[in-house]
């Protein structure tokens, strides 16, 4: 059931780059305006005369913390009315009809398998309130990997929040990813290129190794030391172990063509660390991510999408 529509008021904007502005908005009609972390609102904005085509929805950047307060972060579209409306017609004072929150994108109870959020622009906002939430309530979790895919360093939205929200939460590791740096000048410790590289490398990782790989391979370098060492070989043990002969005396052909079969299916599970993902961005990101994730061998239950244009 849709929430009744009610006023907001602008309170503070701020611009958190170029093209895109942080707006915070307040509920005077309510005592505190209560959300999961990863829900929306939806605004209903004077741009056209058809209801259907005044709204634009937006996730909740800010966390849950007991204010009637709420913040959401923008960026400008090229010839889109309703962000050129905000950026040109809302100041701090303005009013906005709104209503929510709404939606399922939100956290699973409990959190028992590693949490990858993955994103590009705007996306961030809702794993930016995941995030928060999970530390200010001590939420236990497993890995999380928070893959942030922008174009140029000025793109990088909360960039000094995030890297010291990394040290506070244990088994965090934020990682952005720049697709328009120059590998040669952006630096050892600046991950280039796209997100799918990232969570891929990630997710074929032995399932010990992968936090000690996010946080000092994360950024391109190989995995080293004995941990992993001890993974792989505890792995072909187990897989030597599965092709001992079933029956007395040599393995038919037939047989040994079902253990290799076995062997390459305990492989495959035993290699693949339980995860759930989370998608937030644009299309062609999600589209691409979905395919990827699902040839890794992941069930499309482990998949949750929140998509934007």
């Amino acid at each position: 059931m849709l929430q009744p529509w009610q006023t907001g008021k602008v309170i503070r904007i701020e611009q958190e780059a170029a093209l895109t502005r942080r707006f915070w908005i307040q509920l005077p009609g309510l005592a505190s305006f209560d959300f999961e972390p990863g829900q929306f609102v939806t605004l209903d904005l004077p741009i056209h005369e058809k209801p259907n085509k005044r709204v634009r929805s937006y996730s909740i950047a800010s966390w849950p913390d007991g204010t009637n307060v709420i913040e959401l972060v923008i960026v400008l579209l090229e010839g889109g009315a309703g962000t050129n409306y905000l950026f040109n017609q809302v100041t701090v004072g303005s009013e906005l009809t709104l209503r929510g929150p709404q939606g399922v994108f939100t956290l699973p109870e409990p959190i028992e398998k590693d949490l990858f959020f993955i994103c590009t622009g705007t996306g961030i906002a809702p794993f930016r309130a995941m995030s928060h939430h999970i530390l200010n309530h001590s939420i236990p979790h497993r890995e999380i990997f928070l893959i942030f895919g922008c174009r140029q360093f000025s793109d990088c939205l909360y960039r000094r929040e995030l890297t010291e929200l990394a040290e506070k939460i244990p088994a965090f590791h934020y990682i952005p990813t720049f697709s328009r740096e120059d590998p040669e000048t952006a630096g050892p410790l600046v991950r280039t290129g796209y997100v799918h590289a990232i969570y891929e490398e990630l997710c074929k990782l032995p399932v010990a190794a992968a936090g000690a790989q996010s946080l000092a391979g994360a950024m391109g370098q190989p995995l080293a030391g004995t941990k992993g060492q001890q993974v792989a070989g505890a792995m072909m043990q187990s897989l030597a172990g599965a092709m001992q002969p079933q029956v007395p005396g040599e393995m038919t052909q037939s047989v040994a063509d079902a253990t290799v079969q076995q062997v390459a299916d305990v492989a495959a599970q035993e290699s693949l660390r339980p995860a759930n993902f989370f998608l937030c961005g644009w299309k062609n990101m999600i589209d691409e991510a979905k395919q990827r994730i699902l040839a890794l061998g992941y069930d499309r239950k482990s998949i949750h999408q929140e998509l934007y244009g």
